[in-house]
């Protein structure tokens, strides 16, 4: 767990709603966060923020490239990286790719506040980051 700081999040997902949804969720929660729509600009975004971020929180389907490309090209970065995947379609196979790829959970859109705090306080109390 990180101490004597808020754990900081980037969250990358192509509908505004949802980024702002999850943004407003997330520091409700106490979380630092940052978004972005576009996998491109997470990808810069993450390349001069990773020392600072803890977590990443990306959609499955989007524009340019999908969750899984985009955490592989995160993970060339900062290895250590810890991601959870979310999507609002059954993708039973690419879930569990994406979980032997490093993915730590996988959450089914729409997701509640308490399913997301349970899930990110096991993975920052359990997890060092």
């Amino acid at each position: 767990m990180v101490d004597d700081k808020k754990i900081r999040i980037l969250v990358i997902d192509d509908e505004a709603i949802i980024r702002d949804l999850l943004k407003d969720i997330l520091e409700m929660l106490n979380y630092e966060v940052l978004i972005t729509g576009s996998p491109k600009e997470a990808i810069q975004i993450f390349a001069s923020e990773h020392k600072s971020i803890h977590l990443v929180i990306l959609d499955m389907i989007m524009p340019e490239m999908n969750g899984r490309q985009l955490f592989r090209e995160l993970k060339c970065i900062k290895p250590s990286v810890k991601g959870i995947l979310l999507s609002g379609y059954s993708l039973e196979g690419e879930v569990e790719k994406s979980l032997s790829e490093g993915i730590i959970d996988f959450l089914q859109k729409p997701v509640s506040i308490k399913e997301l705090s349970s899930v990110l306080q096991r993975i920052t109390n359990l997890d060092p980051m």
